[in-house]
């Protein structure tokens, strides 16, 4: 395809406390195969000058290349500082890249030209495959391919984090762009799409290096935001579906109640656990996980211990 008729893309890359692997993502962003391209770096560090400044710095070595770099006046959190990237962005598409990540030099090239063919003004997303990079140097490839409900198998497990994402940016804006969570943010997005009546396909080849990281505090990343963030979601979902078929509703809504129930039960908030495993029992009265969660709550510790060893298998600690 000549130069002259490819749409100008926007990679927008948000950062946070970051400033060695944001070199790493901006030259990947640089690298591409894919032009005309821009790259916003959105910084979300106004609560640290210094890495702000060190942030000002970097962005200087690049001024040969088409990056801006913006300066959140207060911290807004990863989501809300997508949506400012998106709000700047001059291009016709938008991909994401969080500033642990790192591009593949074909990655927009290849979801640019899958987009294009598929000739489907109803496609939201185009994703791809990944590396995934463990905190000890081991790696294991995410290759997850669409199948039976994306509503529900979305709300079981997020079908694609946001560095994997391509997407026009008229279908951002049409659903609002990325929730006010600290976590679930991708997740949360991906089910507005769905409920909107959107697609979502993808290139079935790798494009990415996704790096994991160690928990700092608690198991498996849990904390009281995250289980504040998914109680979010479960609402913005509950919010939102009124068209969803009632049984396709009640597993999504059980789904949402299990992991509030898991996290819960890791944070030692057995109340909590307990609401959310009522309203389990009255939605899916079969289903085996409720015993999971039964046996959470009475063996608290041994149950801890068991999705902590789960954890460090999956990172690689």
């Amino acid at each position: 395809m000549s130069q002259d008729f490819r749409e100008l893309i926007s990679i927008v890359i948000p950062t946070y406390k970051r400033n060695e692997t944001l070199k790493r993502a901006i030259e990947s962003a640089i690298a591409q195969t894919y032009s005309p391209i821009e790259i916003i770096v959105v910084d979300d560090n106004a609560e640290f000058p210094d890495v702000r400044n060190q942030n000002e710095l970097l962005i200087k070595k690049y001024c040969d290349y088409n990056i801006r770099l913006i300066e959140n006046k207060k911290n807004l959190g990863g989501g809300l500082s997508r949506n400012v990237g998106v709000e700047n962005a001059k291009g016709k598409y938008i991909c994401f890249l969080d500033d642990d990540d790192e591009y593949l030099p074909e990655k927009v090239e290849k979801q640019y030209l899958t987009y294009i063919n598929a000739n489907n003004d109803n496609i939201a997303m185009v994703y791809c495959y990944a590396n995934m990079i463990r905190v000890d140097g081991t790696t294991y490839i995410h290759h997850k391919d669409l199948e039976g409900v994306l509503l529900f198998e979305n709300a079981i497990n997020c079908i694609a984090a946001t560095s994997w994402w391509f997407c026009p940016k008229e279908k951002l804006i049409s659903v609002g762009g990325f929730e006010n969570i600290t976590s679930r943010q991708d997740a949360s997005l991906l089910m507005k799409f769905f409920l909107k009546g959107y697609e979502v396909i993808r290139v079935p080849e790798i494009l990415l290096n996704y790096f994991w990281h160690d928990a700092n505090s608690g198991i498996s990343k849990v904390s009281l935001k995250t289980l504040a963030a998914e109680k979010q979601y479960k609402d913005l979902f509950m919010e939102n579906c009124s068209k969803v078929p009632e049984t396709l509703r009640n597993k999504i809504e059980y789904q949402f109640l299990y992991r509030i129930a898991h996290q819960c039960i890791l944070l030692k908030e057995r109340k909590q656990a307990g609401n959310a495993l009522h309203k389990m029992f009255k939605l899916r009265f079969t289903d085996k996980r409720n015993l999971r969660i039964v046996f959470g709550i009475i063996f608290n510790n041994i149950y801890c211990l068991i999705s902590k060893r789960k954890n460090r298998g999956k990172l690689g600690t």
